[in-house]
C-alpha cells in the first residue's frame, strides 16, 4: 500500500524461474507498476544495459592476448534470459576464431558462488583447460578454491607443495628468502616429472633481508604485493641447482656467508636487517681461506679463496652494490665472485672496502658468468643456499635452469622486456621455418613451433 513502483531486477531474484513463474511474481503487484531492471521483460518498461559487447571483449581477449583455444564456460540457469544472452555470446566468439564449442565445455551454475561441484566437473572432463568463463561475478568468485597454510617446521611448506601443488592454478608465498626457497624447490621437484610445468608463484616478502624481492622490485607492503600478484604479469626466472638441491638466488661459501642462519630469528625481529651486520661484525677475526679448483667453460683455476658467490640477484644480504647491476634473471647464467684470500689485515681492508663499492676488477677477485660451474676441494667447506645452511661439501657442481620458474610480479619494465624477447624468438622461428631455414630446436630451446595452428598464430 505504501509503494507507488517497484523496479524489479528479475536477472537475480528469478535467476532460477521459468517464464511463466516469472510472469506469475509480476502478477502479485497488480496495482503496483513494475520497471525491469538490468534485462527486458515483455510488456514491462526496462531499463537495459549492452550484456554484449563487454563479455564478447573479454572472451576475445583470452583468445588473442593469453592464446587461450581450450576454454570452459560455467553458465547460468537456461531458464534465465541473460543467461542465454551470454551462452549465445560465447558459442559466435568461439566460432569466430574457428574454435568448436563441444558438450563438454558448457556447465550450468545457478548465478549463485555455490558452483563448485559444477567446475570440477568441468575440469574432470576437460583436463586442463587454458581458461574458464563464467557468466557472471559472483560463479567466479566461486570457481575458486583457495586454501590458506600455515607453515609448521622447516621443510613443511616445501612438502605441502609437492603433495598437493599441481591441484592449483597460482601459488603464493609469504615469509622469508628461506620460505621462498623452499617454494622454488618444490617447484623444481615438479617439474622433475613433468618439465613442461609452470605453476605460477607470487611472493609476499615478510622476512628481514627479503634479497630476492629487492632484486625484482617486489613491494615490501603486503597488501601492494598482494595486489601486483593479482594483477600481475608471467616472469620467468632462472633457478640454481646446487648438487641435488635448488636455489633461487644464490650459493656461497667463506666469509660472511653463514651469517644469515648464524642470527638468532629473535635478533632478526628486533632490530631487522642490522642484525646480519652485527653477525657479521663478530666473524671478522675468525675469517679464513679456502683453496678450491673450479672449472667452468673449459677452463680450471686453483687457489685460495675468503669467500664466493654464486649469484642471480641485485642484493645479496641486503647489500646492493656488491654485485653488478647488469644483472639478467632470465639469461641462463650466473655471476660468479671469487674473493682471493688476503696475506695481512691491509689487505683484508682494502679488499672489503671494493667488495662494498662493487669494485670486482681488482686483482683480488675473480668474477665471471657461466651456466655451470664445479668446485673441488681437499677438505670439507661449508656452503649456504639463499641464506639458509647448505651442509659441508668437497664437491659441488651448480648448474642454471633457464627461466625455469614462472613468477606473477608486478607489470614493469622487467616483464615487457621478457615479453618482447619471447615475442622476438617466436617470430624468427616461423620466420625461419616459413623461408626453409628453420633447425631442430636444442633441448634448452623455450619456443619450438609444433604444427601449423602454431605458425598461423
Amino acid at each position: 500500500r505504501n509503494v507507488d513502483i517497484i523496479y524489479a531486477v528479475l536477472g537475480t531474484i528469478c535467476s532460477r524461474a521459468d517464464i511463466e513463474l516469472q510472469m506469475k511474481f509480476i502478477d502479485s503487484f497488480p496495482d503496483v507498476p513494475v520497471v525491469c531492471l538490468f534485462s527486458s521483460f515483455e510488456g514491462l518498461p526496462s531499463v537495459t544495459f549492452d550484456n554484449k559487447s563487454g563479455f564478447e571483449n573479454a572472451i576475445d581477449h583470452l583468445i588473442e592476448k593469453h592464446g587461450a583455444r581450450n576454454i570452459g564456460f560455467v553458465s547460468g540457469p537456461l531458464t534465465n534470459r541473460d543467461a542465454r544472452e551470454r551462452l549465445e555470446v560465447f558459442t559466435n566468439v568461439m566460432k569466430k576464431h574457428d574454435i568448436t564449442v563441444e558438450k563438454n565445455n558448457v556447465v550450468y551454475g545457478d548465478f549463485s558462488v555455490n558452483c563448485g561441484d559444477e567446475v570440477r566437473k568441468l575440469i574432470e572432463r576437460n583436463g586442463r583447460l587454458d581458461a574458464i568463463v563464467f557468466a557472471n561475478d559472483s560463479m567466479a568468485k566461486g570457481g575458486y578454491e583457495v586454501l590458506a597454510y600455515a607453515t609448521q617446521a622447516q621443510g613443511d611448506g616445501q612438502n605441502k607443495i609437492v603433495q598437493s601443488g599441481k591441484e592449483y592454478d597460482l601459488i603464493v608465498v609469504s615469509g622469508g628468502d628461506g620460505t621462498l626457497s623452499e617454494a622454488v624447490s618444490a617447484l623444481m621437484k615438479l617439474r622433475e616429472s613433468e618439465p613442461q610445468l609452470k605453476i605460477p608463484l607470487g611472493y609476499i616478502p615478510a622476512g628481514s633481508t627479503n634479497d630476492f624481492a629487492n632484486s625484482l622490485g617486489i613491494s615490501k607492503k603486503m597488501v601492494s604485493a598482494a595486489k601486483d600478484i593479482m594483477n600481475g604479469e608471467y616472469y620467468d626466472c632462472d633457478i640454481g641447482q646446487f648438487n641435488d638441491k635448488y636455489f633461487v638466488y644464490v650459493a656461497g661459501f667463506g666469509a660472511f656467508t653463514d651469517v644469515s642462519y648464524m642470527t638468532p630469528q629473535s635478533i632478526k625481529n628486533k632490530i631487522g636487517h642490522a642484525a646480519y651486520i652485527v653477525e657479521a661484525l663478530k666473524s671478522l677475526p675468525k675469517i679464513s681461506g679456502q683453496t678450491v679448483t673450479v672449472e667452468h667453460d673449459g677452463e680450471t683455476f686453483t687457489d685460495s679463496f675468503i669467500v664466493g658467490l654464486i649469484s642471480n640477484s641485485r642484493s645479496i644480504g641486503g647489500m646492493k652494490k656488491l654485485i653488478s647491476k647488469d644483472v639478467c634473471f632470465d639469461d641462463g647464467l650466473f655471476e660468479v665472485v671469487l674473493a682471493r684470500t688476503p696475506e695481512n689485515a691491509i689487505e683484508l681492508s682494502s679488499l672489503i672496502a671494493n667488495a662494498a663499492t662493487n669494485k670486482l676488477k681488482d686483482k683480488n677477485f675473480v668474477t665471471f658468468k657461466t651456466s655451470k660451474v664445479t668446485f673441488t676441494s681437499q677438505s670439507d667447506i661449508p656452503w649456504t643456499t639463499d641464506g639458509e645452511a647448505g651442509g659441508t661439501h668437497r664437491n659441488v657442481t651448480i648448474i642454471n635452469h633457464r627461466q625455469a620458474v614462472r613468477f606473477m610480479l608486478k607489470n614493469d619494465d622487467l616483464c615487457s622486456e621478457q615479453h618482447a624477447a619471447q615475442t622476438d624468438a617466436i617470430h624468427k622461428n616461423v620466420r625461419d621455418t616459413v623461408t626453409g631455414n628453420f633447425e631442430p630446436a636444442s633441448e634448452n630451446s623455450d619456443y619450438v613451433i609444433e604444427d601449423q595452428n602454431d605458425i598461423e598464430n
